[in-house]
């Protein structure tokens, strides 16, 4: 009996190891499904699920319960898209109307200065309520995909002189100093459209969040494998916890300014979303009250 336990203990005892470390490892195996599932989701594909394992065990119930919870989130954030679409929508007719109407009475012979000046509000009101109804819209379309984008070959440096034209002439309100730096002939496979938004939604925060006699700086240069996109100002600046979260859609900075400043909060997160289609990087260097620089690498 002796002999017989000699021998047959170390084969059980390597018996009991291979069959712990088989259970063991199997599931380990589930749980790092579970963890890289979990950590593919996102907005754009709440479809993934958690494969379910046979058996009946705890880390079933798990998987069944996470998947449960997956499902109504999806539901939930699908029903607050169709909603912002169909919201979007519904104000875009009326709001055009509204601004229509006022425009023209504007254009009549209005003596009273105060009612001019409430009409011009009202109108700056209208103009921006259209603005976010025309951003959720494209957002939408970001989620659906619904829209493809055609992309040709364009001269970037002229229409980045087109965008320097212009941001001088707004800029004259707060007496801002707009320069650049734009290299020649550069040229870029993009969607056009896109690209002009990336430029104006840059310039446009640039100018916004400076401060009076301030500088705004537009360069375009290259290298070897990019074209470089580059945006500065010497305005408010963001503080460094937040400039992760700029790029999150509705995310401000600061909510106690008022919404004219402040905007929407889905400016970037387009910006952010155009790049990514172009297959560029945008890189974001801020200090609070001396500066904000946006840099966008696209490839070439």
């Amino acid at each position: 009996m002796l002999n017989i336990f000699i021998i047959i203990s170390p084969i059980a005892i390597l018996l009991s190891f291979i069959f712990g470390f088989a259970i063991t490892q199997g599931t380990m195996n589930v749980v790092k499904r579970i963890n890289e599932t979990t950590n593919s989701i996102t907005s754009t594909n709440l479809t993934n699920r958690i494969t379910v394992p046979k058996g009946k065990d705890e880390v079933t119930k798990l998987i069944l319960t996470l998947n449960s919870m997956i499902d109504r989130i999806e539901k939930s954030f699908n029903q607050a898209k169709q909603f912002s679409q169909d919201a979007a929508h519904e104000l875009r007719t009326p709001l055009t109307i509204i601004r229509g109407e006022i425009e023209e009475l504007m254009e009549n012979d209005i003596k009273n200065p105060k009612i001019r000046t409430k009409l011009s509000s009202v109108i700056e009101e209208v103009k921006y309520l259209s603005s976010i109804s025309e951003r959720l819209l494209l957002i939408h379309s970001m989620d659906t995909s619904k829209i493809k984008y055609h992309f040709k070959k364009i001269n970037l440096s002229e229409l980045m002189y087109e965008v320097y034209e212009d941001v001088k002439i707004i800029s004259n309100e707060k007496n801002i100093n707009i320069s650049k730096e734009i290299s020649e002939n550069i040229h870029l496979n993009c969607n056009k459209e896109l690209i002009l938004r990336l430029l104006w939604n840059l310039t446009d925060n640039a100018i916004k969040y400076n401060i009076p006699n301030g500088q705004v700086k537009l360069l375009l240069s290259h290298t070897d494998i990019s074209i470089i996109i580059g945006v500065s100002d010497t305005g408010i600046g963001i503080p460094k916890n937040d400039t992760e979260k700029v790029f999150e859609r509705f995310y401000r900075v600061d909510k106690s300014r008022s919404h004219k400043l402040s905007g929407s909060g889905l400016g970037l997160s387009i910006c952010k979303w155009i790049i990514d289609l172009h297959n560029g990087e945008i890189k974001l260097e801020s200090e609070v009250n001396k500066g904000t620089n946006f840099i966008v690498k696209l490839p070439k």
